[in-house]
């Protein structure tokens, strides 16, 4: 009998350590999945067998300016973009004392129907950590889990799907230039080198100022209107620019391979974000 309980008691250990070491592969798998199958219905809704091309035409109510960094970019006479994929590797950090945290991601956006799918695999004080933003139709979410089960960090709401739309509409003039030809997109001059847009998406409308160098290469994006989540858990507003630099080619598009992500708040510029580009692909299928 007491080998028996014995043999129970060892059966039962190696179930706990098992589990211990499964569960966060599953539950990883599972909050991957989720974010496979939003994948699914963004490529399947944002995708067309015609391959339109990019011509001068689709260029008329474009800025010269923007006309330039289009060209530049190498879009011309190739289809028109409808979804693109990224990988991106790069560092991250919470505030000012928080170590610099590495991470790996792939990122889907659509453009028919403005989308923007983006998982993070990182890891913090030596432990996996998923991330999750969900932005499909103008509505955003955001949830980061230890272990790929234990949620740390979630946001959504109003203010997330404008602060959402600022950052699909950075994706969209820094990794896809071809997609500027948008008609909810508004431009507006401000000098040779540099112009407002003001995108449109459901009932949300944002605005961004685009800077460019003599090459057509574009430097730097701000906007004033995407909102940063607080410690306190809130969301509070401050402008938000992304400086860009290191062209290289990605799929034959000439294209900044190198960026930060900054927040300009009253005490100073914080730098929470450097980010690569690995590769993008365009009109992908899977």
């Amino acid at each position: 009998m007491h080998g028996h309980y014995l043999i129970v008691s060892v059966l039962s250990a190696i179930s706990g350590v098992a589990l211990c070491i499964l569960a966060p592969v599953l539950s990883r798998r599972y909050f991957r999945n989720s974010f496979m199958k939003d994948v699914t219905v963004l490529l399947r809704t944002n995708s067309s067998g015609d391959n339109e091309l990019l011509t001068e035409s689709d260029l008329a109510h474009v800025p010269e300016t923007v006309k330039k960094y289009i060209r530049q970019s190498g879009a011309m006479n190739k289809p028109r973009v409808l979804n693109f994929s990224v990988l991106l590797e790069g560092t991250l950090r919470q505030d000012e004392q928080s170590p610099w945290m590495k991470f790996q991601s792939k990122q889907y956006n659509g453009i028919r129907n403005p989308s923007r799918l983006f998982f993070l695999d990182a890891v913090m004080k030596r432990l996996p950590v998923a991330g999750y933003h969900r932005f499909v139709d103008g509505l955003a979410s955001m949830e980061i889990r230890l272990l790929s089960m234990i949620r740390v960090q979630h946001a959504d709401g109003p203010l997330m799907n404008i602060a959402e739309t600022v950052t699909a509409f950075n994706d969209m003039c820094v990794m896809a230039p071809a997609t500027l030809i948008d008609k909810r997109i508004a431009w507006f001059n401000i000098s040779d080198l540099s112009v407002t847009a003001t995108f449109v998406n459901g009932d949300v409308s944002i605005s961004a100022d685009l800077h460019f160098n003599r090459d057509g290469e574009l430097i730097e994006f701000m906007s004033h209107d995407r909102y940063a989540l607080q410690k306190d858990g809130s969301m509070q507003r401050y402008p938000w620019l992304t400086p860009l630099k290191a062209y290289q080619n990605f799929a034959g598009m000439r294209l900044s391979s190198y960026a930060e992500a900054i927040v300009k708040y009253p005490s100073g510029d914080f730098c929470y974000g450097k980010f690569k580009i690995v590769d993008v692909r365009y009109n992908v299928d899977e």
